[in-house]
């Protein structure tokens, strides 16, 4: 575990899926901004997904395909490929998706 104490004027980067906490001493006022790059893009776009953000995910896709395609692409795809993992016969079963297993008590 790391321990700092920020004081006034410095910056504090916390990396992507850090837990974290802060205690605040003394009264203050915290300025957040979440940060998207290419290496976590795709799991934005599977929150967004996730959580039914539709119109933010339209949005974040048609920018980034005007300005950074293969960035887009490659992240859509890897959103692809971790959807495709989670769709097991097991979690259809689970979700109450599969029509041929049920349990009857």
């Amino acid at each position: 575990a790391l321990e700092r104490i920020q004081r006034p004027g410095d910056l504090v980067f916390i990396p992507h899926e850090w837990w974290h906490t802060a205690i605040n001493l003394e009264e203050s006022i915290a300025v957040t901004q979440n940060y998207v790059s290419r290496y976590n893009l795709a799991d934005v776009i599977g929150f967004l997904k996730k959580n039914r953000k539709q119109k933010m995910l339209s949005t974040l896709t048609k920018r980034m395909e005007a300005e950074h395609p293969e960035v887009i692409a490659e992240a859509l795809a890897e959103v692809e490929r971790r959807e495709a993992q989670t769709n097991t016969f097991w979690n259809s079963v689970c979700s109450g998706g599969s029509k041929k297993f049920s349990f009857k008590f």
